[in-house]
This record gives structure tokens, sequence and C-alpha cells, in this order.
């Protein structure tokens, strides 16, 4: 049984193989006529996206009934801590308790689920090939220097083709960790560079940074990969597509309340000896992928820059348009809008070049005044921490920096009445004072050297005396 991805029933591809399926030599990635010819038996379903969401929704819930421990993977994958949950109620055995998941799991869902348990993520995950596909695999502490020195070294995470040909290449054939034992710390770096080498080293002796098992799911990137279908006669039609997948990686930028510091566009070009007509209708074929990456001066999630950025790069780049199989635009490097501004006592320091908006900031997302001011009022009513006031700190000075002196000064203006009301309903905690107030100063300082002149301070005063 597999799941289809693709066009036509011959040369849709397998996008996810079963256990069974795969016992008789099919994987993912594989033509569907051609599976069929290896297992004539083979059924095909369809995806069903709202049952995967409602499936990964109830095994998520029901995790999170015990602990909050938890970092997501995917949909169907998770990181859970259990540690705080077992000393709190004793439980011994871990064994019985992940037992007890996996029968609430299979009752509520009817899906069976696998189990690794280890003294840290690197040993679950690994000790999970082995649960697979329905079972639980336990590695004690005290067993887990034997458990990874007989691991494979192609089952360490994120070692892939190329890291391993570098190995063998340099060291001779390698097939478990014990064997990675006898190379030093040193002779990875120099062969993988320093920290590639250093997590290597590490991995192959069992070891993993779990300091903060949370914090450390933070995401990285955000990106639109295509690959099919790309066939482009005239540039006018590849600006139209990154138009296109800017707009999809704004969304993707404004649902994750981040944004981007860095833009990069990958491309795959057809091999100079591959067909132009490719074995699978519209697919990509052989290609070599071509990357080129761009660095900003201020963290952005607007459409329109990413796609300037991205025409930018492409035109440096210069491919044979017909040759285009596919493309692949995505910001890294992101940073959390809400601590990009870290101290604000740093902010008069700041260097705030005037730039070309094409459109006004937003808040999270949002254009609508009236919807930004009352978000604010709720940042307003809470402690100002170091996140809270980044967020409203970057919203000011990115209308300061396009230019939009109107919007600033009648949020700031809001911002003080809020902070000053003399109302007995008054909700906003009363510590935002100082802060805004070392906002304020920043601002002006800053407008000073961009207009001659400070904006907030004289349109708070004149409020007052008006």
């Amino acid at each position: 049984m597999c799941l289809l991805q693709g066009v036509g029933a011959g040369f849709s591809e397998l996008a996810c193989v079963s256990y069974a399926a795969r016992r008789c030599g099919l994987r993912n990635g594989m033509i569907v006529r051609d599976a069929i010819k290896r297992c004539p038996q083979l059924v095909c379903l369809p995806y069903t996206f709202d049952e995967y969401r409602n499936v990964a929704r109830t095994v998520y819930t029901i995790v999170a009934r015990y602990t909050l421990e938890i970092k997501a993977v995917s949909c169907d994958e998770m990181y859970v801590d259990c540690t705080k949950l077992f000393d709190e109620l004793r439980i011994r055995d871990p064994v019985s308790f992940a037992e007890h998941l996996r029968d609430e799991i299979r009752r509520e869902t009817g899906c069976p689920a696998s189990v690794g348990i280890g003294r840290s993520t690197l040993m679950a995950r690994l000790a999970t090939r082995y649960a697979k596909p329905d079972g639980v695999r336990h590695v004690p502490a005290e067993e887990s220097d034997v458990f990874i020195a007989n691991e494979k070294v192609r089952n360490l995470p994120g070692l892939g083709y190329q890291t391993y040909s570098k190995l063998v290449g340099a060291f001779g054939p390698i097939e478990k960790c014990s064997e990675l034992h006898m190379i030093t710390r040193n002779e990875l770096e120099r062969l993988l560079g320093k920290k590639a080498g250093d997590q290597l080293y590490k991995m192959c002796r069992g070891e993993s940074e779990d300091k903060d098992f949370i914090a450390t799911n933070l995401r990285k990137s955000v990106s639109c990969d295509i690959n099919y279908g790309i066939r482009f006669t005239k540039k006018s039609e590849v600006a139209h597509f990154l138009k296109v997948v800017g707009l999809e990686l704004e969304k993707k930028l404004a649902s994750a309340k981040m944004a981007t510091r860095s833009i990069t566009l990958k491309l795959m070009i057809r091999c100079a000896d591959a067909p132009v007509e490719t074995p699978k209708y519209l697919g990509h074929g052989e290609c070599n992928v071509q990357n080129k990456s761009a660095s900003l001066d201020h963290p952005t999630g607007s459409a329109k820059v990413i796609t300037t950025i991205a025409l930018k790069l492409f035109t440096n780049m210069d491919p044979v348009i017909t040759d285009l199989r596919g493309k692949s635009k995505g910001p890294h490097m992101l940073c959390n809008i809400r601590k990009w501004i870290r101290f604000i006592f740093a902010l008069a320091e700041r260097e705030l070049p005037m730039v070309f908006s094409t459109e006004s900031p937003t808040f999270f997302g949002e254009r609508n005044m009236v919807k930004i001011k009352d978000d604010m009022h709720k940042y307003l009513k809470n402690e100002p921490n170091e996140d809270a006031v980044g967020v409203v700190t970057d919203f000011l000075f990115y209308l300061l920096r396009d230019g939009s002196l109107t919007t600033l000064i009648s949020t700031c203006l809001f911002i003080h009445r809020e902070l000053y009301s003399t109302s007995l309903e008054r909700t906003t905690n009363p510590e935002w004072i100082f802060a805004m107030n070392l906002i304020f100063n920043s601002l002006d300082e800053k407008c000073r050297i961009l207009y001659g002149a400070p904006a907030i301070r004289p349109a708070i005063l004149n409020c007052k005396e008006s």
C-alpha cells in the first residue's frame, strides 16, 4: 500500500510506502509503473489531508495530557521529555508508560505507534528505528555506550551520502560507530569543518546537545521548492513565477511570526547531456543545482522585497531560461521579530538608513491600525519583558525607517495615552512607562538625524497643551 503524488497514474511517484510494500522492494519516489511491475498487488491511495490533521492533533493531544515538554518534528513524529513527569509520579518503568501511550493512540486513532526511549534525543531517535513498525525499544543509560558503538554510522541523523563518502575516502571503509572512535576530533574537523566534525565526534559516542529541550526547536528557514512542471520560454514568465512564490513565502513568514535577513535562490538547470524531454512527463530529469544568496540590511517579511531580491539573484546567475527545471526560493537566517532588538539602551546607536518601501510595515502581518492598536494594548497589559518590548520597538522603528511619520506619531500618542490614562479602568502595566520613555527618546534621536528635529516628544506635548 502506498500514497501517490504526481499527475498520471503511470508517471505518478510513490510518496509514502508502507512497511509491507517496502518488503517487496518498493521505496519512496519510485515511479508507479515501475512499482507495479515489482509488486503487481500494489494498492495506491490518494492523500487525505483532513484525516492526517485530525490524527496528528489527536496524537499530540494525548501526549500533552501528561507533559508539555514536547518538541514537534512532523505531523507524526515528536520528541517528548518525560524526566519531570517520571520524577513527579515516581514512574520507574518507562516501557510500561510507553505501552500505555501506544494503547491510547491506537484506541483513539486506530493507528499503531512506535516509541524509542533513551537518555537523549539522539539515543531515543536511534532506538525508534528498532521499535518500528509497531513496538517499543528502550536503551537504558548503562547500555547506551555499547548500543551506540554497534550502531551503523549511516544511521546517525544528518549524516548523508556526501559526508559518508568523505569519511570513506579519507579513512577507508567505516561501518560502525566504534570504528569512528579511532578518529580524533581534530581529524574530523579538518575533513568536515569545525561544526560538522565536532557534531559527528559527539554523535558517534552517543552525545547530543539537549541543554534546552524546547528552545532548540526554533525554526531556521522557510522555503518554497517546486521542481515539477517548470518550463519557461522567457524572463517575464520567470518574473511572474517568482512573484507568486514571493507571496507564498510572505504568508509563511507571517504565519511563523518571523522575518528574514537572507534570501537564497536555488535553480535546477538541465545537464548539458540530459535530454530536453525528460523520462517523466514535465519532471526535472538530470540537473545541476546552482545556489545564490543575498543578505539584507534589515529583516523583512515583504513579498515585494523577497521577489525583487530573487529577481536580482536570477539575473546574476543568468541561466538559459529554457533549461530551467526547478526553483527553490526561501528566506533563511530567520530572526524572531520579537527579538531583533534585544536591549533598549542600545537603540540610540543603531544605524537606520532610509530604504525604499513599497508598503507599510506590518505588526505580525497586520496592517489595519485599529487591529494593531488592539494588539498593542494586549502587550501593554503584560510585563514589559525583552520579547514584548522588542515587538513594539521593532514596529515603531520600521515605521520611522520607512518614512511613515504620521502613522508613527499617532501610534506613539496612542501608547502614551494608554500608559498615562487616569481612568479607574486602566489595564496597562505601569512598568511599560519606563520602557516606552526610552523608546520615545531613541526614536527622537533618529528623527533628529534623519529630519533635523524630534517628532515624538513635541507631538506628546502638543496633545497635553490642547
